[in-house]
């Protein structure tokens, strides 16, 4: 990455944050995959170290809704003019991928 010392530290605390962040996603989804309604108290200290403000009585999908609504914060802005066009020109033919992968014939042309 090309840029000022300034630029580089304030790249890597974005990053560090971000992945801080999905860490404690990734907890809260084990949590939720095993039902788990509220989750454990390591993960609480987690999300206030975070800057998120959890209690006990946060449910486990409200804390998930919190955690991915503080990665948008670290998550880069692309503007529109720079983004590329789709690569793909034309929309697929999904029913003529399905007919080829059961090894039917293609239908005559209309």
């Amino acid at each position: 990455m090309n840029g000022s010392p300034e630029k580089t530290l304030v790249e890597d605390e974005r990053r560090w944050r971000l992945r801080r962040l999905d860490d404690l996603l990734e907890a809260l989804e084990t949590c939720n995959e095993q039902e788990i309604s509220h989750p454990p108290r390591p993960i609480l200290d987690g999300l206030h170290a975070a800057g998120i403000e959890a209690t006990p009585e946060d449910t486990t999908t409200q804390l998930i809704e919190l955690v991915l609504d503080r990665q948008a914060d670290y998550l880069i802005k692309v503007p529109i003019e720079r983004r590329k066009s789709p690569r793909r020109r034309t929309k697929p033919d999904i029913e003529a991928w399905l007919r080829e992968s059961r090894g039917e014939p293609k239908p005559p042309p209309r």
